[in-house]
Formats: C-alpha cells, sequence, structure tokens
C-alpha cells in the first residue's frame, strides 16, 4: 500500500479506524492513493519532514525501507524496495515522457527505446529526437520506472492517429515463356 506521511502523521490513505473478525483485528483504510495522487505529491511534494512510499505492486509493505526527506527540492521516494531520489528535473523529464505518449507512443516503446516504425513514420521531426534525447538520459533507471508507474496521458495532448499503410494487390508473375525446343549449343 503506498503512503504519504508529514512527520509521523499519515496523510495518505486515510485510516478510519478498525475491524475485528474473531481475534483478529484490520485497520479500515478509505481513500486508497491512486497514481494520480501520487503523482501530485511527486510534483508538489508536501512541507518536510516528509515520506513517500510507493508500492507498485499494491502488496508489499515498505515503509520500513523509506526514507524522511528534509527537502522538497531533493527528495527520497522508496519505490517498492529501492530508494529513488527526485530532484528538480523530474518534472522535466515526466512532461518529456507525457509528450512522448501524445505522440502516440506506449510507456513500453518509450521505456526500451525501441519504437515502432509505423509511428515513427507519423512524427518524426526535429522534436521527436529532443524529445528521445532527454529521455534516453535516464533510461533504464529506476527513475523511468516511477515516471511510467504515473505518468498520464494529458487530455489536452496530440495523439498521433494511426492508419493502416493500404495494401496494393500485386498480380503474381508468370515465367516468361520458354521454347520448348532447345537451341544447339554446339
Amino acid at each position: 500500500m503506498s503512503r504519504v506521511y508529514q512527520g509521523d502523521t499519515l496523510i495518505a490513505p486515510i485510516i478510519e479506524g478498525t475491524h475485528t473478525e474473531g481475534k483478529d483485528t484490520f485497520l479500515v483504510v478509505k481513500n486508497l492513493l491512486t497514481r494520480v495522487e501520487i503523482r501530485e505529491y511527486l510534483l508538489t511534494p508536501p512541507e518536510p519532514p516528509f515520506t513517500i512510499a510507493i508500492a507498485e505492486s499494491g502488496q508489499k509493505h515498505i515503509i520500513p525501507w523509506a526514507l524522511e526527506a528534509r527537502s522538497r527540492t531533493l527528495f527520497p521516494v522508496q519505490f517498492e524496495l529501492d530508494t529513488v531520489y527526485v530532484d528538480s528535473r523530474f518534472k522535466k523529464y515526466l512532461q518529456i515522457y507525457e509528450e512522448l505518449m501524445g505522440l502516440g507512443f506506449s510507456k513500453t516503446e518509450i521505456d526500451s527505446g525501441n519504437y515502432r516504425s509505423d509511428k515513427l513514420m507519423k512524427v518524426f521531426d526535429d522534436r521527436f529526437w529532443e524529445l528521445e534525447g532527454g529521455i534516453k538520459a535516464i533510461r533504464d533507471t529506476r527513475l523511468i520506472e516511477l515516471i511510467n508507474y504515473i505518468a498520464q496521458l494529458q487530455s489536452n495532448a496530440f495523439v498521433a492517429e494511426i492508419t493502416p499503410i493500404p495494401v496494393i494487390p500485386v498480380s503474381p508473375m508468370s515465367p516468361p515463356a520458354i521454347n520448348p525446343v532447345q537451341l544447339s549449343l554446339f
């Protein structure tokens, strides 16, 4: 479960008491953090000290490994079992990632750098190379995986429509007619 603390106070999600079944007592959790909310906490973190722990799988209890942040300009984020440091460049990388998504590229294509050629043909220009050059710097890091986790296709983004390439029927070529009589070579 992803969590955000400010000091020792849990900001999100909201705990609304407990529920008991037999000998077992469980916390009643309301308003689990969505990816959009996590994105907002990463872009505008709370006042320090704060702790952000993101369970990508939603299953792991990762808060014991989370580090407390003392600054809003450079702070640790516990992303599953890895600590990822977020700084002022994070917002720029996220914008680049989301702009590439807006051009019609999938998260898998952006993460790997292996873009489908039909999509490249639609958006192949200098802007694509600027974006690719910017995201290339963090490829194969946990930072790009964190960005992948929270990136959203913006509603005002242009999505390149992919139209199938028309298939032009080709008639099979027949071999040239061969004269059944062999000409003598001698």
